[in-house]
């Protein structure tokens, strides 16, 4: 059967298999576009599952027989085994033509069967885990659900495998595992752990006051990737996310806010059942911040909104946000003599499109960074393989003057604000010839040719780092309505900007980091504003995850250790000829397996001595901590920061059908958003109600961003869908 597209196979009927390595290996099933499920053709379990679910959609047997590699037959006995056995047959192969008689088959196949139950198996999946992991003192994280699972057993299968253990890489797993989370290749076969969903509990209306955050959290679901993003690189710390949407949402700087919430509340809206008390808060976070997975979720959420279109890319601004991080004696005075504010020592570079959407950000120690922050962009966007690279668009006073020259050679077009020059009031009315409209304001434009080598100053004229003289455009822009001018230093690598682009790229976005509200301070909601808030608060200490990590880890160790001895007290030694043991006997296996449990047993006493009991946790959200686990706990939050404005964005922008004029739509969103309402969370679906707006404008407004958001199709990682709607108080 011929493949549609690279290693994509059209079953029919909306589905389609995409098997990029082959009919044995790991592949997606489609469904209308959609995807539907992960499957590791590999196992051969996994596989008889897919085909008898396939088989109960009505697809074609024979199509799906060429793209599985499969015999007509042998999809034939899938189908009748489970008809006649259900699961159990399917996965052990029982044949109804021999018998149909299940307590007859299972005797007919009682050598090919498992040799311990599948409690027992699960019984020793943590000890084995946790004996694979000595020697480490990081907190073990969960491999790639990838991976495939091996079995575990404490029979003696079991034994020999313990007895077969290297001590030497007993941290093996969680080195996989840290390598698989990087991108790599995971040979751990540690099996993937049992995940609390999200709105895992079942209820029926309940009434919630944040019932207006769910259209964030329907949209984050159904474009952002947002469950499977999160389940697969914070299985156990999801919930840290979540709580965050709401701190976005509400604009909230501090945890202070969330522990004054009501805890089933709130947390049945966010789909965590209820929130913990103040000490469990601080907890998600450090365990997720000590996952140190902030960089790869970054650079994959950024890939991610470049390829589906979230995000433009004709036009990048790179601005600085001040960040409250003061340092003694670091305060400036003003011209009366008396002290300001501390001048910030870090900032928050961020990405902007021409749309004011986030494309990504980065923590930096002040703005000299920012040439480094705009040339590793272009390398992020080359390797994308976009055909046409953003055009950089920066203020000049932030780079050195070299900086151009630097863009120039790498091919790189740029968008340079100027600094206010007096020059520009000087300039005659006559060179403006051009007029131009950026929304309701006229401008007039004066374009020259500068070149780059006199641009930097105190340079002699013939002291270029150029070897040839490069000329670049200056466009000079002056304001109708104010009578004011700015001007931009422009290079556009021979894409043959117009002057309307590079008006929309001199005033759709301000690059005075200067004009931004610090995180803390009042401020418009039209702008961004990453970080916690700037609040000075007594240092909060928390009993340190690791040491209960530890011992759980010691209790299961010691566990197993006494299922050793138990079995090398009910064993025998062997002996050869000449009267000494043999060394492969299995009294001599066991009892050198206990000498190694043992052994690993002490490494973990003596890491769980050396480990302190409590840790402080506050430098997670205080700027002035320059500590990497510090650094990734203020990364994540403004990664969801960052994708709840973008998420703004486009609910203004689906609003616009309804409300046309801009401040209105800001208003209108920030009422839904704040809504109270009801929740219900059943087999089938998550349904949250919105109360009617009492205006007739504002309530079309409502039912038609509830439509669009319900039709999006959003999931939870259990199938269960995602629907808001508007109407009455429930009962």
């Amino acid at each position: 059967m011929a493949e549609s597209a690279e290693g994509r196979f059209d079953l029919g009927r909306g589905y389609w298999l995409h098997l990029p390595h082959g009919p044995r290996s790991q592949g997606d099933l489609y469904h209308q576009g959609s995807l539907s499920k992960r499957v590791n053709l590999a196992n051969k379990a996994e596989r008889r599952i897919l085909v008898v679910e396939l088989l109960q959609k009505n697809l074609n047997q024979t199509r799906l027989a060429e793209v599985l590699n499969l015999s007509r037959q042998t999809l034939h006995n899938y189908r009748e085994s489970y008809r006649v056995f259900g699961v159990s047959g399917l996965l052990h192969g029982y044949s109804p033509n021999r018998c149909v008689s299940e307590k007859m088959q299972g005797r007919l196949r009682v050598g090919k069967r498992r040799v311990a139950s599948a409690a027992r198996e699960r019984e020793g999946l943590w000890p084995a885990e946790m004996d694979g992991l000595v020697g480490n003192g990081d907190t073990p994280s969960r491999p790639e659900r990838d991976a495939p699972a091996p079995t575990f057993t404490l029979e003696e299968s079991a034994i020999e495998d313990v007895l077969r253990v290297d001590p030497a890489a007993a941290a093996a797993p969680f080195a996989a595992e840290a390598a698989a989370v990087k991108g790599e290749a995971s040979t751990s076969g540690a099996p993937w752990p049992a995940i609390d969903p999200p709105y895992a509990e079942r209820h029926d209306w309940q009434p919630s006051r944040h019932a207006g955050v769910f259209p964030v959290i329907m949209l984050l679901a159904s474009r952002h990737q947002w469950f499977a993003r999160l389940l697969t690189l914070f299985p156990s710390n999801w919930r840290i996310f979540h709580l965050f949407v709401l701190m976005a949402v509400r604009d909230w700087r501090s945890f202070e806010a969330i522990e004054r919430e009501p805890p089933e509340e709130a947390g049945r809206l966010l789909g965590l059942r209820r929130l913990p008390g103040a000490e469990g808060i601080w907890r998600w976070f450090f365990e997720a911040a000590a996952a140190e997975r902030a960089t790869p979720m970054l650079d994959a959420a950024f890939a991610d909104r470049i390829r589906r279109g979230l995000v433009g890319t004709r036009l990048w601004f790179t601005e600085a946000h001040a960040l409250p991080c003061p340092t003694p004696g670091a305060a400036s005075q003003g011209a009366s003599g008396e002290a300001l504010h501390p001048a910030p020592q870090r900032t928050h570079l961020a990405t902007y499109d021409e749309r004011g959407r986030l494309v990504t950000f980065a923590l930096a120690e002040g703005l000299d960074q920012l040439p480094g922050r705009i040339l590793a962009l272009v390398e992020q966007a080359r390797a994308l393989s976009l055909g046409i690279m953003p055009v950089q668009v920066f203020a000049q006073a932030d780079v050195d003057s070299d900086f151009l020259e630097r863009l120039v050679h790498a091919g790189i077009p740029f968008v340079a604000h100027q600094a206010d020059d007096e020059r520009l009031a000087t300039l005659p009315q006559s060179l403006f010839g051009e007029h131009l409209h950026f929304g309701s304001t006229s401008y007039r434009v004066a374009e020259e040719m500068v070149e780059l080598a006199a641009l930097a100053p105190g340079r002699p004229p013939g002291d270029a780092v150029v070897s040839t003289a490069v000329n670049i455009r200056r466009l000079v822009f002056w304001n109708q309505r104010n009578r004011l001018r700015s001007s931009v230093l422009c290079w556009d690598a021979g894409l043959r900007l117009s002057a309307d682009l590079l008006l929309c790229a001199a005033v759709a976005r301000q690059s005075d980091a200067s004009s931004a509200p610090a995180p803390g301070e009042p401020g418009h909601s039209g702008r961004y504003r990453p970080g916690f808030a700037a609040t000075e608060c007594a240092p909060r200490v928390i009993a340190n995850p690791h040491c209960r990590l530890l011992a759980e880890r010691i209790n299961a160790s010691e566990g197993h250790l006494s299922k050793l001895r138990k079995q090398l007290a009910l064993t025998q030694p062997s002996f050869n000829q000449d009267g000494s043991e043999r060394q492969n006997s299995r009294h001599r296996r066991l009892a050198d397996a206990i000498s190694s449990s043992e052994a690993a047993l002490k490494r973990l006493l003596a890491e769980r001595k050396n480990l302190p009991e409590q840790v402080t946790v506050t430098g997670l959200c205080d700027y002035r901590s320059r500590e990497p686990l510090d650094n990734e706990g203020k990364m994540l939050f403004d990664f969801v920061t960052s994708a709840v404005w973008n998420v703004r964005h486009q609910l203004l922008d689906w609003l616009f059908d309804s409300v046309a004029n801009n401040l209105d739509r800001r208003t209108v969103l920030d009422t839904i958003l704040a809504c109270p309402g009801w929740i219900r969370s059943d087999e089938r679906a998550v349904v949250v109600r919105l109360p009617p707006l009492p205006q007739a404008p504002l309530r079309y407004a409502q039912e038609h961003l509830c439509r669009k958001l319900s039709g999006l199709g959003g999931q939870l990682p259990d199938g269960r869908r995602l629907y808001l709607e508007v109407g009455g108080a429930v009962e």
